[in-house]
């Protein structure tokens, strides 16, 4: 496997999809596409949070844990505490790590600006599930990886 400590200052990881998958991840954005609406996506994070409404990407979990760099967990999702609390129940409490909410429906544009403007003092690796953050991040030649694969499919 991979020595990401090798290599990389930085590693930025998406939530949705990436870190965190299933029901109530699709649940959250089916919502926010059909309603907009902030005090609904409050709730919805809050009850994924309080209620463990989530699986989570046990490959990417690992890399995260062992990391010796800098974890920014770069996500389009608004600022909420239940968010700080997910990832608290998800990597090592050890771990320095930044959340950084955009609060974007633009995420191709938001995250790749954010890492530009924010991360040129060393190398950085990205996990996401967009293919248009990926496609951008491979053009800005940044390595960036589809977590996606990662995750446990079932098979049959």
């Amino acid at each position: 496997m991979r020595n990401y400590n090798d290599k990389y200052k930085y590693i930025v990881c998406d939530i949705d999809d990436t870190l965190v998958y299933g029901f109530w991840t699709d649940l959250m954005r089916i919502t926010w596409d059909i309603f907009r609406n902030n005090r609904l996506s409050d709730f919805l994070m809050e009850m994924q949070t309080k209620f463990n409404l989530y699986k989570y990407n046990p490959f990417l979990k690992y890399i995260l844990d062992n990391f010796n760099g800098k974890i920014i967990v770069l996500t389009a999702r608004k600022a909420c505490p239940a968010t700080t609390n997910l990832i608290g129940k998800i990597i090592d409490p050890d771990q320095p790590i930044d959340i950084v909410s955009l609060a974007t429906d633009n995420p191709e544009i938001d995250k790749i600006n954010y890492i530009i403007d924010n991360l040129t003092d060393g190398e950085v690796c990205v996990f996401d599930d967009n293919h248009k953050v990926l496609a951008e991040c491979n053009f800005m030649d940044i390595d960036a990886f589809d977590a996606r694969y990662f995750l446990d499919k079932k098979i049959g």
